[in-house]
């Protein structure tokens, strides 16, 4: 069985040859006048450092891309190979959203967390409980991040023709857990570039803390979360989970089966704003219910059903 890692490591140094070659004064395929593809690495008089970000490697100087789209890579493989590539790099991830700090959107893939120093609230790695963690408050991981491995991180980085490509993959087969953020959801509206957020076609959120400790039912985040995922206007998967914690130390911050009763058509009511999109390609969309249903139904659910939803109902104990 080939090891997955190894071929990726193969794909790239594939990729680090093709364009050192391209770059090399001596190489068969330069000329006087070629456009050659310059490693980020090498502008370090300008943006491109060892810290740069992703926004400064993108944005600056705009007669690159003009020069990188020549590579060989660009101009002789065909877009449907390039796109087998990218899919097979960085393709049907589960990525799950944190925010670093109240303005900092971070994100980990599932599959290697257990070799990461993180825990998401609900999906916790090696060495924290196999069940639901509640919320503390805005997680800060603070220098952990910055020990981390970027990974596959550098098929978007090479440079911009690869970024722009690439991204469309990432964004169009990955599933993204919101889990982590799902309060503040419309973040996402000016963290993550537009383009790429109408490629997103997959979400899952599971919804810890509808209530807050006061009992109150958070109903801005609530709403706020339908809103931001009507604006994704390319997504087709959704999977909405509400969990409910019953006992424990947050007494006062508990909600109650009957409480999500007596609110639910309210709740069911803002998933009708992903129906108001048209041309929207629906798959699959549900939303999990920790309740059973009220004597008679519920009319919202039924209508959401007949609509092609499923309302399925669950029970989390997360004791």
């Amino acid at each position: 069985m080939v090891n997955r890692s190894h071929n990726m490591a193969n794909l790239l140094s594939f990729f680090t040859h093709l364009f050192s070659t391209l770059n090399s004064e001596n190489s068969p395929l330069s000329t006087e006048k070629s456009f050659r593809v310059v490693p980020l690495s090498k502008k370090l008089n300008t943006t491109h450092h060892q810290n740069v970000t992703m926004k400064k490697a993108i944005q600056n100087e705009p007669q690159m891309y003009t020069r990188q789209a020549s590579s060989l890579l660009f101009t002789k493989l065909p877009v449907e190979l390039r796109n087998i590539i990218w899919t097979y790099i960085l393709g049907n991830r589960t990525i799950n959203l944190y925010y670093h700090d109240a303005d900092s959107l971070r994100s980990y893939v599932c599959a290697n967390q257990k070799i990461l120093p993180y825990a998401s609230l609900v999906h916790p790695g090696e060495g924290y409980r196999n069940r639901i963690q509640w919320p503390r408050g805005t997680i800060g991981y603070g220098a952990l991040y910055k020990s981390r491995t970027k990974g596959w991180m550098g098929a978007l980085t090479a440079c911009r023709v690869s970024y722009f490509e690439s991204t469309k993959v990432l964004y169009s087969t990955s599933t993204f857990d919101l889990s982590d953020c799902w309060t503040n959801a419309s973040h996402l509206l000016w963290s993550i570039p537009l383009v790429s957020l109408s490629h997103i076609s997959s979400i899952t959120v599971t919804v810890m803390d509808l209530f807050t400790e006061t009992g109150a039912v958070n109903i801005c985040a609530w709403n706020s979360l339908w809103y931001t995922l009507s604006l994704l206007r390319g997504l087709q998967y959704l999977h909405i989970l509400v969990a409910v914690k019953d006992t424990g130390a947050f007494s006062k911050a508990t909600m109650t089966v009957e409480k999500l009763k007596k609110i639910e058509d309210e709740l069911l009511r803002c998933a009708k704003a992903l129906e108001s999109v048209p041309g929207r390609r629906k798959a699959t969309w549900e939303i999990y219910l920790p309740c059973d249903e009220t004597e008679g139904g519920s009319s919202v659910a039924k209508e959401l059903e007949r609509s092609g939803w499923k309302i399925t109902r669950t029970r989390i104990d997360s004791r």
